[in-house]
């Protein structure tokens, strides 16, 4: 289970919520069977990112259907560093935390720092090339700094398999 912001929109982010990330060894829909896919559901029970990530789709307005081409292998498991965050004015902010594995950041930390290097004083180009190329995605374990109020925090954090 995690909690946080999970989008952001035109008038800015969006409530926060709590959202579940799970396996399910097979998922029908109409005639088609998935398996082992992970999916993302929070309130709004839709099937979220991490399923339609791996599948291009077509909408077929004429026949009512909806066609899915796999473009890539579905993720079997599920690892993360328990947090995710986003950039707002350019600045890395704490918006989504695992619940359940005692992640020691909060929601709205600023991230100052990820393996010494610098997420502070960035521009909105720079700021949109730490998002699309995360610094931590490849890795097992990094080294957090953030600041919470007025507090400097640095953290050790190894990437978890959920599942």
């Amino acid at each position: 289970m995690t909690k946080g912001i999970n989008s952001v929109s035109t008038y800015g982010p969006a409530k926060e919520t709590v959202e579940y990330i799970f396996r399910l060894n097979k998922l029908t829909l109409e005639n088609e069977e998935f398996e082992n896919q992970v999916l993302e559901t929070g309130t709004l029970n839709l099937l979220g990112n991490q399923f339609l990530k791996n599948y291009e789709f077509i909408l077929d307005w004429k026949k009512n259907n909806l066609y899915l081409k796999p473009v890539n292998q579905p993720q079997t498991n599920y690892e993360s560093f328990g947090f995710s965050y986003r950039f707002v004015n350019n600045k890395a902010i704490i918006a989504l935390v695992f619940k359940d594995k005692n992640i020691p950041l909060v929601m709205n930390d600023e991230i100052l720092s990820i393996n010494g290097i610098s997420l502070e004083n960035l521009n909105s180009e720079q700021s949109c090339q730490y998002y699309l190329n995360r610094i931590e995605k490849e890795l097992s374990k990094i080294t957090i700094k953030i600041k919470r109020g007025t507090d400097i925090k640095t953290f050790d954090l190894e990437k978890i398999t959920y599942f």
